[in-house]
C-alpha cells in the first residue's frame, strides 16, 4: 500500500446518499493524479446497502486509494499530508485540489479554506474578517490532528477553532462551485454538544489571551446563531431555564461591539443577541430599545410594496413592514386627498403563516413580526394624492417606500397608465391623474433618463422597448390584447383549450398563444401563435390587458425575465388570470400566496377546492376565486381501449439526475414497470400497459427501465384511451375521474413523502379509487379491475358527482364570460 498521499478525504456515509457518485467522481477526476495524490476514507458505521455497493465498485478499481472503515479513523488510518471531512453532495471543480496544494506550499498557514471570493491569506487577529465555515471546504495539515474520533458536527468545528487559537491564520483558495449540500445539523446535535463546545473554547481563549479575543467572539456568535432556528427551546429540552442561563453566560463573553458590527449577521439577529445580553426591552416613542441600544426605529423602517394594482374601479396595494413590535400595536393608513378633502383608509392586516413571512420565534421568544397589509381604494373620476402613514404608540410617521420585484412600479418605472388614468409615484406620494399623452411622455422620458443613469444590466434594451412602447401607445391604447400560455416548451393544457374557445368568440379582443418555437406543439397552431421572447411577444406583453396561464411560474409570463425585468415595471400592466394546470388538493399556500402571485382570477373546479383557497392561508379575496371548472374538461372524451395508464407525479426534491438515480422513488417506479405478474396477466387479458411520465421527468427518461409502453401522446389522448389509471398523488386523477373511469392510488413510503403539505383532500374519504400501499396489493387490485372490465364502482361514481360542481362542458364559457366582462 502507498505510504503517503497528499490528501486524505474522509467521508461519513449515512443511509442512502443521492450525490454519492457525483462526489466520488469529482475527486477521482481532479487535475492532479488521483492514484498518486489522494486517498478517500469512507466511514460506514450506519450506511445502507446501495451506498456500500457503489463504494465497493470504486474500491475494486482503486484498491490503494479507497478505504472503507467501520469505525472512526485513527491516526494510523490517515496517510495524507492534508485532511478534509467531506459531506456527500459536495463536488470539486477539476483543478481544486491542485490549488489547495499550491496554497499550502506558498502560504504560512496550517488551514486552507475554499471560498467563492478570491485567493488570499487571512490573519484573524489582524484582519477584520470572519467566515462561517462549511467543514467540507476546509483542509487541515494532518500532523496537527491528534484524534480523528468525532461524535458530531461540533467536534470537528472545535478542532478548527482550537487550531485557529494556536495560529489564527488561514489561506483561502478560490472555488466558485463550492459545496451545495453541507451535512444537516439536527437540534439534538446542537444540544448534545452545547456545554462542551463553548466551554472548551472560552477556557482555551482565556488561558491564552486572558479573555475571548475578538476574532473568536465573532466565531462564537456564528455558532450561537445556529441555535436560533429552534423556535421553542422548551420543546427540545426540559431544562429551558438552565439552557437560557448558559446561553446568556456565553453571550457575556462577547462584547456588544462584536455583535453589533458583525459582518455576517442580520440586524434582527444582532438585536436579539443584544436583548438577551441586557435582558431589557422597552418602548420609547417610536423606538424599541434594549437599554440604550435601538432595536428598531419604526419611523426609519421601510414600507415594502408587494404590488400596486390599478383597475377600473379600485386601486389596490399589498405591502409589509418588518419589526420587533407586535402587529396589534401598529397600524397603517392611506390618506386620500382631493379638493382639500381627506379620506382615511385603514389597511387590512394579513398573516401568511405558511410563507417565509411568518412571525419569527427564537428559543421560545417572539421576536420578528411582519406587518402585512392589503388596501383597496375605491375610484371615481376625481384626481387625488395618496400618502401612507404608520401609527405606533399614538405617534404618526411616514415610512420610506420601496418596491419589490413585480410590484407593478419601480424606482425607474414610477408611473403606470390604465383605463384613461395615470398613477405616478414621486417622493412618498402616489398621484392619480387623468390620462394625457403629453403627461405620459414627460413621465416616460424621465423614467428612461433614470434607466440610462443607472447603467443597470440590459438598460439599452430597456430603453429600446420602452421607446417603442411610448411611440405605439396612442395606437394600442384602446386595443384589448390577451396572451395565453401553458408551459414555454409545450401546450395541450387548459390555456390552449380556453384559447381555442376564445378564438371562436367575436369580441374585438386580439388573442395570442405564446410558445417556444422549438416546441413540437408549435406547428399545430395555425393562427395567432407567438414565439416566446420574440420582438412581437415583447411588444404584445407590454400592451396586454390579460395574461392567461395554466402555470404559476413568472418565467412563462415575462419575455424580459432574463433581461432585467424590473426595468419594465410600470409599462406592463396586465391582469394575471390563473386557470390552473390541475385541481389543487394539497396545501400550496407556501407557494401560491397573494403577495407574490396576485392573481386577478383564480379558477377552481370544486367548491371544496375553492373553500380551501379562500379559507386557507393563500389570502385571496373571495371574488377573485371562482368555481368555473377546467377548460380542458370540456373536451375530454371517453374512447376507452384495453389500456392501463400509469401516471405518477414528480418530486420537487429529486431535481437532478443524481438525486433520481439513488432514490427509492425511481426504484419503486421501475419495479412496477417490470412487474412480471402484472405484465403477464395484462397480456393474457389483452390489455396494453402505458407509462406516462410527468413532464419534469422526460429529461431523465433513460433512467426508467420499462416493459410498459412509454407514451409521448398528449394527456388528453391517454385519458381518452385508457380504461384504468394508476397514480400516486397526481392531480391528473381528477381528469380521469371526471370521465368516471376507475383509478387506483399507489402511495407507499418507498415512493417518499410527497412534496406538498396535506390539504383538504382525503384520499380514503374523498378519493375516486382504492389506496394501495404495497406493490403486491396494487397488482392484485389491477388484476381485479381487469377481470371486471375496468368499471368504476357506484361508491366512487357518487364521489365524482359530489366533488365536481359542473360537468356540463361549459367551463370555458364561464371563464370567458368573466374575462370579457370583468
Amino acid at each position: 500500500m502507498t505510504e503517503c498521499f497528499e490528501f486524505s478525504i474522509i467521508i461519513d456515509i449515512f443511509n442512502c446518499q443521492s450525490f454519492l457518485v457525483e462526489t466520488i467522481e469529482s475527486i477521482i477526476n481532479q487535475s492532479i493524479n488521483f492514484k498518486e495524490k489522494t486517498e478517500i476514507i469512507f466511514t460506514c458505521q450506519d450506511s445502507d446497502e446501495d451506498s456500500m455497493k457503489i463504494i465497493e465498485s470504486y474500491q475494486n478499481e482503486y484498491s490503494e486509494n479507497i478505504h472503507i472503515l467501520n469505525h472512526s479513523p485513527s491516526k494510523t488510518d490517515i496517510h495524507g499530508n492534508y485532511v478534509t471531512f467531506l459531506d456527500i453532495g459536495n463536488a470539486y471543480s477539476k483543478t481544486f485540489l491542485k490549488r489547495v496544494s499550491d496554497s499550502f506550499k506558498n502560504q504560512d498557514s496550517e488551514i486552507c479554506y475554499a471560498d467563492d471570493l478570491d485567493c488570499r491569506e487571512i490573519d484573524f487577529e489582524r484582519d477584520d474578517e470572519v467566515i462561517d465555515f462549511n467543514l467540507s471546504n476546509l483542509f487541515i495539515k494532518s500532523d496537527l490532528i491528534d484524534n480523528f474520533f468525532f461524535k458530531n458536527y461540533f467536534d470537528k468545528k472545535l478542532l478548527v477553532y482550537k487550531l485557529l487559537l494556536e495560529n489564527p491564520k488561514m489561506s483561502i483558495v478560490f472555488e466558485d462551485s463550492v459545496f451545495e449540500n453541507p451535512h444537516e445539523i439536527t437540534d439534538s446535535d446542537l444540544l448534545a454538544s452545547f456545554d462542551d463546545f463553548f466551554k472548551v473554547l472560552i477556557d482555551l481563549s482565556c488561558e491564552k489571551y486572558g479573555e475571548v479575543p475578538l476574532f473568536m467572539q465573532r466565531f462564537l456568535i456564528l455558532e450561537l446563531e445556529k441555535f436560533l432556528r429552534i423556535e421553542d427551546i422548551s420543546q427540545v429540552t426540559p431544562n429551558k431555564n438552565e439552557f437560557m442561563c448558559k446561553f446568556k453566560g456565553i453571550l457575556n463573553h462577547i462584547s456588544d461591539d462584536a455583535i453589533i458590527n458583525h459582518p455576517l449577521l442580520k440586524r434582527s439577529i444582532k438585536s436579539f443577541f443584544i436583548y438577551l445580553k441586557r435582558g431589557d426591552f422597552k418602548i420609547d416613542g417610536v423606538l424599541l430599545k434594549s437599554k440604550d441600544y435601538i432595536i428598531n426605529d419604526l419611523s426609519k423602517l421601510k414600507l415594502r410594496i408587494d404590488f400596486v394594482e390599478l383597475l377600473d374601479d379600485e386601486l389596490n396595494f399589498a405591502a409589509s413592514i418588518t419589526s420587533s413590535s407586535y402587529p396589534d400595536d401598529l397600524s397603517v393608513y392611506a390618506v386620500q386627498t382631493f379638493n382639500d378633502t381627506e379620506i382615511l383608509h385603514k389597511a387590512k392586516y394579513e398573516y401568511y403563516p405558511t410563507s417565509p413571512r411568518r412571525n419569527k420565534r427564537y428559543l421560545g421568544i417572539d421576536w420578528e413580526f411582519s406587518y402585512q397589509f392589503y388596501l383597496s381604494i375605491p375610484l371615481d373620476d376625481k384626481d387625488f394624492e395618496l400618502n401612507f402613514k404608520t401609527v405606533f404608540n399614538n405617534q404618526e410617521f411616514s415610512n420610506h417606500i420601496i418596491f419589490r420585484e413585480f410590484a407593478g412600479l419601480s424606482n425607474s418605472g414610477n408611473y403606470t397608465v390604465k383605463n384613461s388614468r395615470i398613477l405616478l409615484f414621486k417622493g412618498r406620494t402616489f398621484y392619480l391623474e387623468k390620462y394625457s399623452y403629453f403627461k405620459m411622455c414627460k413621465y416616460e422620458l424621465k423614467s428612461m433618463a433614470r434607466i440610462i443613469l443607472s447603467r443597470d444590466d440590459f438598460f439599452v434594451k430597456a430603453i429600446f422597448y420602452r421607446l417603442i412602447y411610448l411611440i405605439l401607445y396612442p395606437f394600442f391604447k384602446n386595443k384589448r390584447i390577451w396572451l395565453f400560455s401553458d408551459r414555454i416548451e409545450s401546450a395541450d393544457d387548459n390555456a390552449e383549450y380556453l384559447f381555442n374557445y376564445c378564438l371562436g368568440q367575436n369580441d374585438n379582443v386580439k388573442k395570442y398563444f405564446v410558445l417556444d418555437k422549438s416546441s413540437t406543439d408549435f406547428k399545430r397552431f395555425k393562427d395567432n401563435i407567438v414565439h416566446f421572447t420574440s420582438i412581437k411577444h415583447k411588444i404584445l406583453y407590454l400592451f396586454s390587458e390579460k395574461i392567461i396561464t395554466s402555470q404559476v411560474t413568472r418565467g412563462i409570463l415575462n419575455p424580459f425575465t432574463f433581461n432585467n425585468s424590473r426595468l419594465y415595471e410600470g409599462v406592463s400592466n396586465y391582469e394575471w388570470c390563473f386557470i390552473q394546470h390541475g385541481i389543487i388538493l394539497h396545501d400550496l399556500s407556501s407557494w401560491i400566496h397573494k403577495y407574490n402571485k396576485n392573481f386577478y382570477l383564480f379558477v377552481t373546479s370544486s367548491d371544496y377546492e375553492r373553500d380551501s383557497i379562500i379559507n386557507g392561508n393563500y389570502n385571496y379575496p373571495a371574488d377573485r376565486v371562482k368555481t368555473f371548472g377546467l377548460s380542458r374538461y370540456d373536451f375530454l372524451e371517453d374512447n376507452s381501449k384495453k389500456q392501463i395508464l400509469f401516471a405518477p407525479t414528480w418530486r420537487r426534491n429529486l431535481n437532478t439526475r443524481v438525486d433520481l438515480v439513488n432514490s427509492q422513488y425511481l426504484e419503486s417506479i421501475n419495479s412496477l414497470l417490470n412487474n412480471e405478474k402484472l405484465i403477464s396477466y395484462a397480456e393474457d387479458k389483452g390489455y396494453e400497459l402505458i407509462f406516462k411520465p410527468h413532464p419534469d421527468l422526460w429529461k431523465f427518461i433513460d433512467l426508467f427501465d420499462s416493459q410498459f409502453k412509454i407514451s409521448k401522446d398528449s394527456y388528453s389522448e391517454v385519458f381518452k384511451s385508457a380504461s384504468l389509471m394508476i397514480t400516486d398523488y397526481s392531480s391528473v386523477a381528477f381528469d380521469f375521474a371526471y370521465l368516471k373511469k376507475p383509478i387506483v392510488y399507489y402511495q407507499t413510503e418507498s415512493f417518499d413523502k410527497f412534496h406538498y403539505d396535506k390539504g383538504y383532500f382525503d384520499y380514503d374519504e374523498m378519493g375516486f379509487g382504492e389506496v394501495m400501499s404495497t406493490e403486491e396489493d396494487l397488482v392484485e387490485k389491477i388484476v381485479e379491475y381487469m377481470d371486471n372490465g375496468c368499471c368504476m364502482s357506484d361508491k366512487y361514481r357518487n364521489r365524482v358527482d359530489k366533488f365536481f360542481k359542473f360537468r356540463d362542458k361549459n367551463n370555458s364559457k364561464r371563464i370567458y364570460d368573466f374575462l370579457i366582462y370583468k
